[in-house]
């Protein structure tokens, strides 16, 4: 009788101390889920400002290549073109002048 009476009276504090540690056990992953959970939101939206910065660089890019520096390419090769032309317009016209200094030459020559 006795030990039935101590274990009546003995399995209420053991179940009040058992409670008390899962109590603050559970009250500690409590507060690291909240803490991982307010850590994973900050890494979110720093993923978020990133992709945002990488989408808008992308853009931005993009937006000066199409628009500022493809068609200012085209004029180059359009100006490199029109280079190309009149110097071969003037390659012609020094070998023409030179032809005719010549001519104009041999015949001042024979009338000397």
């Amino acid at each position: 009788m006795e030990v039935s009476a101590l274990y009546k009276f003995l399995w209420i504090p053991a179940l009040t101390v058992l409670a008390f540690f899962a109590k603050h056990y559970f009250h500690a992953l409590e507060k690291k889920n909240e803490a991982l959970s307010k850590k994973q939101d900050e890494i979110e939206k720093n993923i978020i400002n990133l992709e945002m910065e990488l989408n808008k660089n992308y853009y931005d890019k993009r937006e000066i290549k199409e628009h500022i520096v493809l068609p200012l390419m085209d004029r180059f090769s359009e100006v490199d073109n029109q280079v190309k032309v009149i110097s071969g317009m003037m390659v012609d016209i020094h070998s023409d002048m030179a032809i005719l200094k010549y001519k104009i030459l041999g015949e001042d020559f024979k009338n000397k």
